[in-house]
């Protein structure tokens, strides 16, 4: 897989080149304004989805605003 980044003004654009295939699939787990800080925050609930996602190979994405 080739991937690049680049910066764009407060962004950060990720080009990623694939070749087709029917066959190949990736997944992603994407999360923003996750506030683990908060005092609802279920840590179980987010370190099971981040497991899983590490297990089944998947691209893992954070937009920010952890806490």
């Amino acid at each position: 897989m080739n991937y690049t980044f680049e910066k764009l003004n407060d962004a950060t654009q990720i080009t990623v080149n694939l070749e087709r295939n029917k066959t190949w699939e990736q997944r992603f787990l994407i999360t923003s304004d996750v506030h683990c800080d908060n005092k609802g925050f279920q840590r179980h609930l987010f370190k099971s989805h981040a497991t899983e996602a590490v297990k089944i190979g998947a691209g893992i994405i954070d937009n920010g605003d952890y806490f």
